[in-house]
C-alpha cells in the first residue's frame, strides 16, 4: 500500500493499523536483521507500506512478533525453571515443541537460539545464573549450542574451556533451584 504524507495522519486516525516503522526500527524490536525482516515481508509474516520512497513495516505485524516472543520467553523460562528443580537437562527439541516452534526448520532454530539469550539475559540479571545451560545438543557433546558461550563472555563469565564451565554453571543452575529446608 502507498500512502501520501499530506493523508497519512488523517488515514491514520482512521485505521490504527496503518502505523509504520522503519526497517532497523522494526530488525530491532523483534531482535532479528534487516534481512530477516525482508525475509519476514517475502513469506508473510510480515506486512509493508511505502510512504513517500521510504518502504515500512506495519507496526501492528511487529507488536504480534515482540508479544509472541515474550509469550516464548516466559514459556521457555517457566519449563526451564522445573527442568532445573528436577537436577534436569533437555535437548533443544522437546522445548521447541513447548513454545510451538519446528526443529525442522532453520529459521526456528534461530528463533530458539534468541529465546533461550533471552532466558539467560533474563535469568543473569534476576539470579545470577545462567539458565540456559539445562538446553543442549542431541548429538555430540552434551553442551549448549556455541551462541551460550559467546553470550556467556558477553556477559562477563570467563570461558576458557567449555566443559568445565558447563559443569560450573550447570550446578549452579541446580544449586540455584534445590528444594530449599522448610
Amino acid at each position: 500500500m502507498k500512502l501520501s504524507f499530506r493523508n497519512d495522519v488523517r488515514k491514520l486516525a482512521k485505521d490504527p493499523s496503518l502505523a509504520v516503522l522503519p526497517f532497523n526500527v522494526a530488525a530491532n524490536a523483534v531482535g532479528v536483521s534487516r534481512a530477516a525482516i525482508e525475509r519476514m515481508l517475502a513469506d508473510g509474516r510480515l506486512s509493508e507500506i511505502v510512504v513517500g520512497d521510504m518502504r515500512c513495516v506495519r507496526a501492528n505485524g511487529v507488536v504480534d512478533l515482540v508479544e509472541k516472543m515474550d509469550q516464548r520467553v516466559n514459556a521457555a523460562f517457566a519449563r526451564l525453571e522445573v527442568v532445573a528443580r528436577q537436577r534436569a537437562t533437555l535437548t533443544y527439541r522437546p522445548l521447541m515443541e513447548e513454545v510451538d516452534l519446528d526443529y525442522t526448520l532453520s529459521r526456528d532454530r534461530n528463533v530458539i537460539a534468541n529465546v533461550l539469550d533471552r532466558v539467560s539475559r533474563r535469568s543473569n540479571k534476576e539470579h545470577g545464573i545462567l539458565l540456559s545451560v539445562l538446553v543442549h545438543r542431541k548429538n555430540g557433546a552434551a553442551l549448549p549450542g556455541p551462541g551460550f558461550f559467546a553470550l556467556a563472555t558477553e556477559l562477563g563469565y570467563a570461558v576458557a574451556d567449555k566443559a568445565e564451565f558447563f559443569d560450573e554453571q550447570i550446578e549452579r543452575v541446580w544449586m540455584h533451584y534445590r528444594p530449599r529446608a522448610a
